[in-house]
């Protein structure tokens, strides 16, 4: 697991993220519903799709990654934008 500090709306965001197969040229990123977090995507995903770098993400203020805002479906696009 790794931590990644963004800067995002005047806020420091620490998110979360795993990257499997990292050896792989094409990359897969994962991403949860609400309520949900990278683990358990990891645990769906993680034994198929052997030829893609997995990239498992914990969205702001789910699993490890922390938030002290209120964000919109486009704030959480842009934070995974930023990430990458």
């Amino acid at each position: 697991m790794a931590v990644k500090s963004i800067q995002y709306n005047q806020h420091t965001l620490d998110i979360s993220y795993e990257i499997l197969n990292p050896g792989a040229k094409v990359d897969l990123i994962i991403l949860h519903g609400w309520g949900s977090n990278k683990s358990i995507m990891k645990k769906a995903f993680s034994s198929y799709m052997d030829s893609f770098r997995h990239i498992y993400i914990d969205l702001p203020g789910f699993g490890n990654s922390t938030c002290n805002l209120a964000l919109h479906t486009k704030d959480y696009a842009r934070i995974v934008e930023l990430l990458m």
